[in-house]
């Protein structure tokens, strides 16, 4: 028995690149698949080709509203959320004189605040910090669930 079997995994950007792969592969293994990204017509094409009843959620991880919609459509549709994979991300091509305000805005938003704001708005979903298993190409999920486990002591600058 594989160690994702009837684990409900919440993929962002499962629509292309890695996340697609990642979705291909946890769906092979049995998870059952929330799949989540800009694009509904693509995740469709992911959904079809993993197989089973994944879930499809179309929504941008850098909007609060969209990650409570799509965490709620989640529990309510596959019952938990036991794995986060947070792999959306986008790039903008170019030189510091080229990349524009809007596009570096963009970028930090998606790629920095989306990833935060997702991983914080897990974690009442996910129980306790060290039973969650979650993936990202950033320190950030590991950082809070250390600094969940710690609540008791009192804050401190650094």
């Amino acid at each position: 028995m594989s160690l994702l079997e009837n684990k409900v995994a919440l993929i962002t950007g499962a629509g292309t690149g890695i996340g697609r792969a990642i979705a291909l592969a946890y769906a092979r293994e049995g998870a059952r698949l929330a799949l989540v990204g800009r694009r509904k017509q693509v995740l469709e094409a992911v959904a079809k080709e993993a197989g089973g009843s994944p879930l499809i959620l179309s929504g941008d991880v850098s909007s609060q509203g969209d990650i409570d919609r799509v965490l709620s459509a989640t529990v309510s549709q596959l019952g938990t959320l036991n794995v986060l994979v947070n792999n959306a991300g986008i790039l903008h091509i170019g030189t510091a004189e080229e990349i524009t305000e809007t596009q570096w805005d963009e970028t930090f938003n998606i790629n920095v605040r989306g990833l935060w704001l997702l991983s914080r708005s897990v974690l009442p979903y996910m129980g306790r910090p060290a039973a969650a298993r979650s993936s990202t190409s950033h320190p950030c999920l590991e950082s809070m669930q250390h600094a969940t486990a710690r609540r008791t002591r009192p804050p401190r600058a650094l």
